[in-house]
């Protein structure tokens, strides 16, 4: 029923995601039914739908669906005083993100919300499995991206030394590069 409307089924999915932050066993249930969520939700019927496609409401429903930590402002008072319980796991759910690359090509909202759930990792197994799928996103419609991301300029000024070492260097300045065509002046000192 909620995978009729954009409006429901995101504010589901990040409803859901903060509800795991706030128990050990929350936090679990979370880990083990979000991949099935995902898959069903990146379904044909679903991603086919109109659901993604909402002018308003499409990109950040599809973002959504890659957990991240609830904003202190999104809802009216944080009910628990622990640290936020960050129960995602980004390198256990390859499969599921790369299915999520694909209708996420291209939107900013989804580029910055995948890296505030790679933002757990270490700055190495950042580039080295996310790297590839940032590019995947940044690329596909760049001058979007550039006008729409908030966290890119500075995860990428952050991660360089570590794309190096990863030797994804190439990759990391195609992404710099094409940014800094699009407008996105922070990252001029980076481009070549």
């Amino acid at each position: 029923a909620y995978a009729a409307s954009s409006a429901l089924l995101g504010t589901l999915l990040r409803a859901l995601s903060a509800a795991a932050e706030e128990t050990p066993k929350r936090a679990e249930t979370a880990r083990r039914i979000w991949t099935g969520l995902m898959r069903h939700v990146l379904e044909p019927d679903v991603t086919d739908s109109a659901v993604f496609r909402d002018h308003y409401c499409g990109g950040r429903t599809l973002a959504a669906l890659i957990p991240n930590g609830a904003p202190q402002n999104r809802y009216l008072y944080r009910e628990i005083r622990a640290k936020p319980i960050a129960w995602w796991q980004p390198l256990a759910w390859r499969s599921e993100i790369e299915a999520w690359l694909e209708p996420a090509a291209g939107k900013a909202e989804c580029v910055d919300q995948l890296l505030s759930f790679l933002g757990v990792l270490a700055a190495e197994d950042q580039v080295r499995t996310g790297l590839p799928w940032v590019a995947r996103l940044a690329l596909a419609d760049t001058a979007r991206v550039a006008r729409g991301t908030y966290l890119l300029p500075q995860w990428l000024i952050d991660t360089r030394s570590a794309a190096v070492d990863a030797g994804l260097e190439t990759l990391w300045q195609e992404v710099v590069d094409a940014l800094v065509v699009e407008g996105v002046g922070r990252l001029a000192p980076y481009s070549e």
